[in-house]
């Protein structure tokens, strides 16, 4: 699922077989994105994405720490290997190699980015254009208004 409410329904409805995968970005890359996007000021965007947190902060508070996985796409895109055998060992399946193969795997995907289902990418790659799309002064205001709840995600 993923959405948070919506992982917080199913949860209720089947604790028992419910794992709750967290991914997150850094909050400046998703208000920069935002930003970009959606002509966003950078106040808005920092809006849009504190709302998005709180939400997703307060479901996962009812999911028991044992059942929900914090997972940051830039470890993801740095470590794939790591991050992937750590995922794969909290839902207690076997990690292989092989599924990070890209290029020539069927890629199921939930999210809504349609480039992440073109095959010839076949690599996981960071992207943090936004260190260049925010300059100084937007980056110190978005700091401002969200550094706290950046910093609790692990990104400092």
């Amino acid at each position: 699922s993923k959405g948070a409410l919506s992982a917080l329904r199913s949860f209720l409805g089947d604790p028992e077989r419910f794992a709750a995968i967290y991914l997150v970005r850094d909050g400046r890359a998703v208000t920069a994105s935002y930003m970009r996007k959606y002509g966003l000021t950078v106040d808005a965007a920092v809006d849009r994405w504190l709302a998005s947190y709180r939400t997703q902060t307060l479901s996962l508070r009812r999911i028991p720490s044992d059942r929900r996985l914090l997972l940051r796409y830039e470890d993801l895109c740095r470590r794939p290997e790591a991050e992937l055998a750590r995922v794969c060992g909290f839902l207690k399946i076997t990690y292989d190699d092989s599924m990070l193969d890209l290029a020539t795997r069927t890629i199921h995907n939930i999210a809504g980015n349609p480039m992440q289902l073109d095959g010839r990418r076949g690599k996981i790659q960071l992207d943090e254009g936004w260190r260049t799309y925010l300059d100084a002064a937007t980056r110190t205001r978005v700091e401002q208004l969200l550094g706290r709840q950046n910093r609790r995600l692990g990104y400092y």
